[in-house]
């Protein structure tokens, strides 16, 4: 059972994970190194993962990507488990900036609506609830 799996932790992984995942491969920090968590299945077993979190990845996907994405998140998440995943709101100036942000963005009413079930413009949404801070 892992405890905390970082997804896409890069140069700065959670300070709680106990495990992080990342495409790049140059990095001493990451335990899964070169996953594409767009089109790769994660190298983790089913139903093995307490926690989850994926900061300010999103953003960074292809929007057309995202049901893959949320399929392997549901498939190694353990029963009860949680899924931390932070994106900017889409009105902030650093959503513009970073030239780096795919068409998705970050959070917006549209993305949170999806997640919600109520859009289904990237497939199917994942079957979890959705809380708004």
């Amino acid at each position: 059972m892992i405890e905390h799996l970082d997804v896409g932790a890069g140069t700065s992984p959670h300070p709680d994970a106990t495990k992080t995942m990342d495409a790049r491969t140059d990095l001493d920090n990451i335990y899964y190194k070169g996953v594409d968590i767009q089109a790769d299945r994660w190298p983790i077993e089913n139903n093995s993962v307490e926690r989850v979190t994926m900061m300010h990845v999103i953003e960074h996907l292809n929007p057309d990507n995202l049901e893959h994405v949320w399929k392997e998140l549901s498939r190694i998440l353990a029963p009860g488990g949680i899924a931390n995943v932070h994106t900017p709101h889409i009105g902030t100036f650093a959503v513009g900036r970073n030239p780096n942000h795919r068409a998705l963005g970050g959070f917006s009413l549209e993305l949170g609506q999806y997640l919600a079930g109520e859009r289904p413009k990237w497939g199917s949404p994942p079957d979890w609830s959705v809380d708004y801070w």
